[in-house]
């Protein structure tokens, strides 16, 4: 009998943009899943494509988050060299409330993150205070941000501002990887802990006759 639940969360949003080296939002570049304003469209290959495309709803996003380990490219055109980059990553239909705040010094590196609590965006591009956390939770699921890059230096082209089609124009281009993990329900976690006990103490009347 498993005592994890089956619901499921959602990243439901991706707002990626140029930040000064404390993570404050610099507002000069920033791309986003939200589709149809006017910053240039974040796309999201999941490994076996694209999840969004075009502009409008198309471009927004909302994908179930399963148990394991989920890395996801993402591509943004075009753009200007900065070193330090953020990555807010929305949850549940939220757009508002970042879930996870993340700052990225070092561009295609990767090495230099940490969580972001500093002035960051909404999807829609205001201004918010950073989660200032790598990690989710919501009841359901366990989400921590364990990787995340972002560069201009992939030499690739796949995208156009609000099109997953090539425009000859080099991409932005990076990757964010997630780590999922199941949260026992309480009633779920309680019949646990009350079977736990039940096994010990048959354990210690066996060994005991």
């Amino acid at each position: 009998m498993s005592c994890l639940i089956t619901r499921a969360t959602a990243l439901f949003g991706v707002a990626n943009f140029s930040t000064d080296f404390s993570g404050n939002a610099a507002f000069n570049q920033i791309w986003n899943t939200l589709g149809g304003d006017t910053f240039y469209n974040l796309y999201i290959d999941d490994g076996s494509g694209f999840v969004n495309s075009g502009d409008g709803s198309s471009a927004s996003i909302n994908i179930t988050l399963t148990p394991g380990v989920h890395t996801y490219s993402i591509y943004g055109d075009p753009g200007l060299a900065n070193r330090t980059w953020a990555l807010n990553l929305f949850f549940n239909g939220d757009t508002t409330t970042p879930g996870i705040s993340a700052v990225n010094s070092d561009g295609a590196a990767g090495t230099s993150l940490f969580a972001d609590s500093g002035s960051t965006l909404t999807l829609a591009g205001n201004s918010v205070t950073g989660a200032g956390t790598l990690q989710f939770i919501d009841g359901f699921t366990t989400v921590t941000l364990t990787s995340y890059t972002f560069s201009d230096v992939a030499a690739l082209d796949r995208v156009s501002p609000f099109s997953t089609s090539p425009n000859t124009i080099l991409d932005f281009a990076g990757s964010f990887t997630l780590d999922v993990v199941a949260t026992p329900e309480p009633a779920s976690a309680a019949l646990l802990g009350a079977s736990l006990v039940f096994l010990a103490a048959y354990r210690r009347r066996r060994s005991g006759s």
